[in-house]
């Protein structure tokens, strides 16, 4: 049985994909498109981190202002930060 390589990025041949990327659908690419699809997994990961940093600042802010009325709030910990 023979096996086809085509790059997920532009759908050309391949003999051997040069890069996989993807955690759930693996992708495979060619040498041109795999530094764009390397370069979009960068970019999300920078996004995710960034929210999650944001999420935390405000949520925050939340538990200090809901504190001064409510001594124990939902779904948080005693020394949750």
């Amino acid at each position: 049985m023979a096996i086809a390589f085509l790059c997920d990025g532009c759908g050309a041949a391949m003999v051997k994909p040069s890069i996989e990327l993807g955690h759930v659908y693996k992708r495979q690419y060619c040498e041109v498109c795999g530094p764009s699809a390397s370069a979009y997994i960068a970019r999300v990961e920078a996004l995710r981190k960034a929210l999650v940093e944001k999420f935390k600042e405000e949520r925050q802010e939340l538990r200090a202002e809901f504190l001064d009325h409510v001594k124990r709030l939902p779904d948080e910990a005693e020394a949750a930060a």
